[in-house]
This record gives structure tokens, C-alpha cells and sequence, in this order.
């Protein structure tokens, strides 16, 4: 048999009439008429096989069923350290499988179909009212899918809103946090060292010229019981004292003096230490006028206190010293601001050996400040450490005296 008859042989059996009408359905009588001609044959046929409509169907259910069981929703409240990453590979594949179902619907609604003579179009297998029901099926998953990708879109939104919201709160509480954290350092540390530390770790630094005092209540140990709530009354009463020194601080006269410690009953202050604070004051020793004067109002602040206790009245010394000093920040975890030098020692001193109600200063501090105020010499007084030394006690302002003639 020749190559041209066994061509025939097989355009004869591929188009003629089916055996039976599960080989071969005709659609339509278009569809019958375009076969029976016998021109060609057009393989891209909008009818597909059962089989793979079924899979498309497949596709559909499995990502409805992903999307709607991985939610953003499920997710989040299902989610444990232990599934999360089985869960971030699960919910792109509800979406893949889900939009291979929604591709092969769009496919299926688009392919060409045969429209007249010249093109044949090949079924295989099905029939018409099964592919009726297979596409209804797939339009009513469709809307379905759509439905839930709309509400997991919604709930995506949702979640970002509220993911946003807490994010927002999360850091205006950590900004509340850190203001309350920087309040309390200052509180502990002066402002201009807590800007140094930030920069650049730690803090240590040389000043000239610096006032010290030491306050320090005489008689507490005479005030203090432990008998009576294990002293803790008394305590309370001290802290109410030291919390009137403080309040002192919030006028802008004091603005050069920083609090340094308190030691059991005694409260020690310098100014000076602030360098730019000190280069604005008009004279180079305003910082030390206005130490003298925060000394003069903790003894009248004593005064008011006393006149609200019941039968008992606190005394005061306070020790008035000028010098150099190195001031500086030790510790880690736990910051302590402190100074130290000759000055402090001597200041230290004075309160000491000093007179109950007064302020004593070295013969070099009543020098430097005989301008504004008016000491007199009190003695040559023995000086641990430093020998024999005068002091002199404040009497009071010279402006005070001017005024006095008036």
C-alpha cells in the first residue's frame, strides 16, 4: 500500500461517524455539519476533557478550603512557634491553588469554538448536561472564592489597622517610659552630665572655682526612735525636710546648684559644675552668691518646718567651702554621681566643727564673698587633716545692712 492510500485509509477511519455516542458527541448541529465536511480539524476546543474540568474544579475547593481554614484570622489566633512555618507555606498555597482555578475558568470562557465551515471541533467524552452542571458548579465556586478572598482581604485590612494601632500605642508608651526614665536619671544625676553620658559612655571632669556645702540636722539622733514603727515615721519626716531643700531647686536663682548626695541626716550641694550655665551668669561668681543664699533659705525652711513639729525643733550646721573639685560618674548599672577633692574635704570640716544655726566658711571663702556678705571670725580651730585653720561665720547679706540705714 503506497503512502497516498494509507493517508486516505486514515482520514477515512478519523472522520468517520462514531461508533457509539460515548466515543463521539456532537454539541451542536454546527458542530455535526463543521465534522461532516471533513476540511480540519481544530483542536482548541472550549469543551474540555471531564477529567480535566474535574481538576480544575479540584483546584477551586482546595484553595476555598486553604483561604477559608488560613485566614489571616485562623492564623494569627491559631499560630504557634510550632506550626507558624507550616502555616506562612499553607496560605500561598490556598491563594495558588485558588488562582489556578480562577486562570483555567477564564481559559475556558475565552478558547475559540468552532463557528462554521472549515473547522472541526474533537469532544472527548461527557455530555452536554453534565458540562451545563460542571460549569454552573465552577461559576458558583467562583463566586464563592471571590466572596472569601473579598473577607480575607478585609480581615487583612483589619488586622494591618489594628497591627498599626498597637504599634502606634506600643511606642507612644515607650516614649512615656523613656521620658520617665530620663526624669528619673536627672533626678539621681545633674542634666548637662546625663547628655554627656549619652554621648560618650562615661563622664569625668575638673572644675575651678566651685562651691561646696554640706547641711547636715544636728540633733536627729535625738529625734529618731526605732522602737516606735522600727523608725520608719521618722524617716518620713526627714524625706519631708529633704523634699522642702529640693523644692529650693525649682527657682531659677538656684539654677547653678545641683544636689550631690545625702548622707544619713546630712544633704551636700555644690555649685559651679555646670560650665555653659556658668559662662551666661553676669559675674564669674554669681553660681557662689547664690550657694550662700540657698543656705540662708534652708535655714529659714528649717524654721517654718519646726513651727509644724509637735514639741521638738531641728538645728542645723552648715560647712561653706570654694575650691577645686573633679566631678564624675561611677558605676554601671547602677550610676552614682559624685565629687571629690581638697575642697570637699574641708567643706566637710567645717560643718563638723561648725556652729549649731550658722554657716562656717574658711578664711579663703570669706575673702572671696566679703563683697556681698559679712562674716565674723569666729577661731583658729584644729582642722583633721589640714592643721590649724581660721573660719569665720556668716553674719548676713551687706545689701541687708545698706538697707537696715535706709
Amino acid at each position: 500500500m503506497d503512502k497516498e492510500e494509507e493517508e486516505d485509509d486514515s482520514k477515512n477511519y478519523f472522520y468517520e461517524p462514531p461508533v457509539n455516542t460515548c466515543t463521539l458527541n456532537f454539541y451542536s448541529a454546527n458542530d455535526e455539519t463543521c465534522y461532516r465536511n471533513q476540511t480540519s480539524v481544530n483542536f482548541l476546543s472550549p469543551e474540555m476533557p471531564q477529567a480535566v474540568s474535574s481538576i480544575f474544579i479540584a483546584f477551586h475547593a482546595i484553595g476555598i478550603t486553604l483561604n477559608v481554614f488560613l485566614s489571616p484570622s485562623k492564623l494569627n489566633s491559631s499560630s504557634t512557634d510550632g506550626n507558624k512555618s507550616e502555616n506562612k507555606l499553607l496560605s500561598p498555597l490556598g491563594k495558588l491553588f485558588a488562582t489556578l482555578g480562577g486562570v483555567a475558568l477564564v481559559l475556558l470562557s475565552n478558547l475559540k469554538a468552532c463557528k462554521g465551515e472549515g473547522e472541526v471541533i474533537m469532544v472527548f467524552g461527557g455530555n452536554r448536561d453534565n458540562l451545563d452542571y460542571e460549569m454552573i458548579l465552577d461559576v458558583f465556586l467562583l463566586l464563592i472564592l471571590i466572596w472569601f478572598l473579598n473577607r480575607e482581604i478585609e480581615l487583612m485590612t483589619r488586622i494591618a489597622y489594628n497591627g498599626d494601632l498597637q504599634a502606634t500605642k506600643v511606642q507612644k508608651q515607650a516614649e512615656i517610659e523613656k521620658q520617665l526614665a530620663d526624669s528619673l536619671l536627672h533626678d539621681i544625676i545633674p542634666v548637662h552630665v546625663v547628655d554627656q553620658i549619652k554621648g560618650k559612655g562615661e563622664y569625668s571632669q575638673s572644675h575651678k572655682d566651685v562651691g561646696v556645702v554640706f547641711i547636715s540636722i544636728t540633733n536627729f539622733d535625738d529625734f529618731y526612735d526605732e522602737s516606735f514603727e522600727g523608725g520608719k515615721e521618722f524617716l518620713r519626716v526627714l524625706n519631708e525636710l529633704f523634699m522642702d531643700y529640693e523644692a529650693l531647686f525649682d527657682k531659677p536663682e538656684y539654677k547653678d546648684i545641683e544636689k550631690i548626695k545625702t548622707i544619713g541626716s546630712t544633704f551636700m550641694a555644690a555649685s559651679g559644675l555646670n560650665q555653659s550655665s556658668r559662662d551666661k551668669n553676669a559675674d564669674p561668681k554669681d553660681h557662689l552668691y547664690a550657694l550662700m543664699e540657698f543656705c540662708i533659705a534652708v535655714l529659714e525652711t528649717v524654721s517654718i518646718f519646726n513651727e509644724g513639729m509637735f514639741n521638738f525643733n531641728f538645728t542645723l550646721k552648715i560647712g561653706y567651702n570654694i575650691g577645686d573639685i573633679v566631678s564624675g560618674v561611677i558605676g554601671t548599672s547602677k550610676l552614682h554621681f559624685d565629687i571629690w577633692g581638697n575642697t570637699v574635704n574641708v567643706s566637710s570640716r567645717m560643718y563638723s566643727t561648725g556652729v549649731e544655726g550658722r554657716v562656717q566658711v574658711t578664711e579663703e571663702t570669706a575673702k572671696m564673698l566679703e563683697d556681698r556678705y559679712e562674716f565674723e571670725y569666729r577661731d583658729t580651730i584644729s582642722i583633721k587633716g589640714k592643721g590649724m585653720m581660721r573660719t569665720y561665720l556668716l553674719v548676713k547679706k551687706k545689701v541687708d545692712i545698706l538697707e537696715d540705714v535706709c
